[in-house]
């Protein structure tokens, strides 16, 4: 079976040294950017972070001094 991918290739802008400059760049069938490995880990990175300073509130909350384990 041969599956059909919708994306097309558009021009992104993006601050790079100092500046801004234009990137081709993939987008989907929606129009939405493609993300790139960089970003989807720093998305990722960044859930992470969110995760565990939501998870070290709790624990203060709970009374339990983190700085001490």
């Amino acid at each position: 079976m041969i599956q059909a991918f919708h994306i097309g290739i558009g021009i992104w802008q993006e601050k790079y040294k100092g500046g801004t400059r234009p990137w081709l760049r993939w987008f989907d069938a929606s129009g939405q950017w493609i993300l790139t490995e960089a970003e989807s880990e720093r998305l990722r990175a960044d859930e992470e972070r969110r995760l565990r300073l939501e998870l070290l509130e709790q624990l203060r909350q709970k009374g339990i001094d983190i700085d001490t384990l």
